[in-house]
């Protein structure tokens, strides 16, 4: 879906109270068509956070990322309309796509049958039903949170095969738990030539850390897809 057709959509499908304020709206077109960019690597990262959002509710088979996404935009317009102040819409957006998925959630499960001659409850009372639901949805967080420890395992065993130096920086300063003033220290004590400044080893932690949340992502998309092959 292209951007032009996309707000076109959510424009002319959704009744505002009032025209918005164009620099408003820019900002917001703006962060939107950021996240439709393909090749944005930032819009990946937003796109594959919805996409979670939808596989954790169990909606994979009724709701897509561009329909949530889709949403999330006219509620953003509503917003606007209404004068409401928003400094960061990206961060916006993102929190507005999980309730939209909750919402989606929360009425399929309104959708469940109550005949007495029911199939799905003939034989089952309400309060089992609860409980079989609460178990699904424990299931659902367990399988999820095993599926990102999986992940990100990968993604750090490959990263740390391509950038060993960044590796190591990431492992002294959030898993031995250093100030970059030790880190620092300890490679000047390893006798490396030139260690750079805290600043710089902070930067290229950032950077370390932007690169294997790509690899994350990748396997993670790599991951379901081979699940859903079985």
């Amino acid at each position: 879906m292209s951007f032009r057709h996309f707000t076109s959509y959510a424009l002319y499908n959704s009744p505002m109270p009032k025209p918005p304020t164009n620099v408003h709206v820019e900002r917001l077109n703006s962060v939107i068509s950021d996240i439709l960019n393909p090749i944005d690597s930032q819009a990946f990262s937003f796109r594959a956070s919805v996409k979670n959002y939808i596989r954790q509710y169990r909606l994979a088979n009724h709701l897509d990322a561009n329909e949530v996404i889709n949403e999330a935009y006219k509620r953003a317009m509503k917003a606007i309309a209404a004068e409401k102040v928003v400094k960061n819409w990206r961060a916006w957006l993102k929190v507005t796509c999980l309730n939209v998925v909750r919402e989606r959630s929360r009425d399929r499960k309104r959708q469940i049958p109550t005949a007495p001659d029911s199939p799905v409850i003939a034989n089952i009372e309400c309060p089992s039903i609860s409980r079989l639901l609460e178990k699904e949805e424990e299931e659902d967080r367990i399988r999820e949170t095993r599926k990102k420890a999986i992940c990100l395992r990968r993604a750090i065993e490959e990263y740390s095969e391509i950038e060993p130096d960044s590796a190591q920086l990431l492992h002294l300063r959030l898993v031995c738990n250093w100030s970059w003033g030790q880190v620092r220290q300890y490679l000047v004590d390893q006798g490396i030539p030139e260690v750079p400044s805290d600043s710089t080893l902070r930067k290229r932690a950032s950077r370390a850390k932007t690169k294997i949340r790509h690899i994350y992502h990748r396997i993670e998309e790599e991951y379901i897809e081979a699940g859903a092959c079985k």
